[in-house]
């Protein structure tokens, strides 16, 4: 498993405190893990400009991103 963790920066109840990927035993899934340094419910996403946005790069150069995941 592989673990960033990034610093309590951003106020608001979501901010990314780490994310983990690593790949399940069977079946070649990638399985992603995000913590926040607060708890929070899910209706919270339905606010305005209330968001989670992961950027992936995957083409080894990290200027710009392939993929994107909106929560």
């Amino acid at each position: 498993m592989t673990t960033v963790r990034d610093p309590d920066d951003t106020s608001g109840r979501l901010d990314v405190k780490l994310l983990s990927h690593r790949h399940a035993r069977h079946g070649g899934v990638l399985i992603h893990r995000l913590g926040t340094y607060h708890n929070w419910r899910s209706r919270m996403l339905r606010a305005p400009r209330s968001y989670i946005l992961l950027w992936f790069s995957t083409d080894k150069e990290d200027r710009y991103a392939e993929k994107l995941v909106i929560i």
